[in-house]
């Protein structure tokens, strides 16, 4: 069947089915498949194509990237980091992510990093880390490492799973001038 094969197709991209991503983030932040559609700026009816796996990818990097902070905002829901009266302004946030790409300019060793430099490699950093891995298997992942590779487990709970001013703040700390 072709949507099955879809779906397979979709846990390999995403790490599981968007049947499971999005009704796991639904359920956790209490949205409708319409509700969610809306958050992310993709239509009802797309989204449900996803779901039904009648299609296969997001192709809209900026919604790819709204569906990230949705799914990083469902974590914080359950692990208890963000309060159930928090998740409208939350919501109101990933709505404004604009999704767009960032270049990197070459910088003398002297000079300071661009304006907003300090927040944007952080989060392309941290959208890099999601189309690789879904948040459990980050956590997975930093469980694994911790006993061995201390420091990198710490990267990948930083950049991965924390918020951006975690990763921020990192980022200043161990950037090499």
């Amino acid at each position: 069947m072709e949507q099955e094969r879809n779906r397979r197709e979709q846990a390999e991209i995403y790490g599981e089915s968007l049947d499971g991503v999005f009704g796991r983030i639904g359920s956790s932040l209490g949205l409708t498949q319409a509700q969610l559609a809306g958050v992310i700026g993709m239509s009802p009816p797309m989204l449900s194509q996803l779901v039904t796996g009648r299609r296969i990818k997001i192709g809209n990097p900026a919604v790819l990237q709204r569906l990230m902070a949705l799914q990083e905002l469902a974590e914080q829901v359950e692990a208890g980091a963000v309060d159930s009266d928090q998740v409208s302004d939350r919501l109101a946030e990933v709505r404004s992510v604009t999704g767009q790409w960032t270049l990197t300019q070459p910088q003398s060793r002297t000079s300071e990093p661009p304006r907003g430099a300090e927040t944007a490699v952080p989060e392309g950093i941290r959208g890099l880390l999601r189309t690789l891995a879904s948040g459990q298997d980050l956590h997975a992942a930093v469980r694994l490492l911790s006993p061995t590779q201390p420091a990198l487990a710490r990267f990948l709970q930083v950049y991965g799973l924390d918020g951006p001013e975690e990763a921020a703040e990192h980022y200043r700390a161990h950037r090499k001038p």
